[in-house]
């Protein structure tokens, strides 16, 4: 059973980890905001150990970059760990040419991922 099914983000518990789905193809402000507090909300309670799905992400605008490191910042300061999986090969070009690949956790899969937060 999801810990939290929205419009734009669904959370499974994982043992120990929040597996959480992006559901959209775009992260803009309106989105950012509402997958980071429903994430929070998700994640808090499990000591912030998330594994993020980005499958279905298209495109990610600046917002978006800056709400996984938003994310990322959050989880580690409250002892937690996010890893990012299933990222389209054009996605993890930006985020390697912004260098953001060094502060953000990427994984191939979810295996992986839940590995990597735990």
């Amino acid at each position: 059973m999801g810990l939290i099914q929205s419009t734009y983000i669904s959370c499974e518990l994982d043992g120990n980890a929040v597996v959480a789905k992006i559901l959209v193809e775009k992260i803009a402000e309106r989105e950012s905001q509402v997958i980071q507090n429903e994430l929070g909300q998700a994640a808090a309670p499990f000591g912030w150990k998330v594994a993020l799905d980005a499958e279905q992400l298209t495109m990610l605008p600046s917002v978006g970059l800056g709400a996984l490191v938003n994310l990322s910042k959050t989880c580690k300061s409250q002892g937690g760990r996010l890893a990012v999986f299933n990222l389209a090969p054009e996605i993890l070009d930006v985020l390697k040419l912004t260098k953001l690949d060094r502060i953000i956790t990427i994984v191939k899969d979810r295996e992986a991922a839940l590995k990597a937060v735990r």
